[in-house]
């Protein structure tokens, strides 16, 4: 029955309840939205994040990834006999701490520019002074982190390569 069901559905039986799960959830979330006085605006930010994401920020995030992959295999042209110097592995110790920091700056720019100091004010009675310096300091400690991450992978393998090196003189 499962066998049969898999090949007529084109995929296991989880995968439809785990789908129709998810429809549930995403039909209960639309049903307490309606119940809010701002359902049109929230509406319009929705659509406006889908446009946003799919025609103006995926382009744009796509063609620096492949703009910087392309950048790191002529760079590893440069350097035949150091790996390190060249790989995709170095690209994404960038990659990974630029996408955090620009879903960072994505979710809380207004805080972090100071465009919402009005209406952040009123709602807490907080400033938004300190939201860029303390968006900065995670930007340099994300950066820094996986800086020295690299560092301490690239000390590794060539100590992994100097007793591989080592042991095949033995032999």
């Amino acid at each position: 029955m499962s066998g049969r069901f898999s090949r007529e559905y084109g995929a296991s039986p989880a995968h439809l309840v785990l789908g129709l799960a998810s429809f549930a959830i995403a039909g209960f979330a639309i049903l307490q939205l309606s119940a809010l006085p701002t359902l049109v605006n929230v509406l319009i930010w929705l659509f406006g994040a889908v446009i946003a994401h799919d025609f103006i920020l995926l382009p744009i995030y796509a063609g620096i990834g492949r703009g910087g992959i392309a950048i790191t295999r002529w760079s590893a042209t440069l350097y035949p006999g150091e790996r390190e110097v060249g790989s995709i592995e170095v690209f994404n110790h960038i990659r990974i701490p630029a996408i955090v920091s620009g879903i960072l700056l994505l979710m809380f720019f207004p805080l972090i520019f100071g465009v919402a100091e009005e209406s952040f004010k009123l709602t807490t009675g907080l400033s938004t002074e300190v939201y860029l310096g303390r968006w900065l300091a995670i930007v340099a400690v994300l950066f820094a982190g996986s800086g020295l991450l690299l560092a301490l992978r690239l000390v590794r393998r060539r100590r992994d390569r100097g007793r591989l090196g080592d042991h095949a003189d033995d032999q």
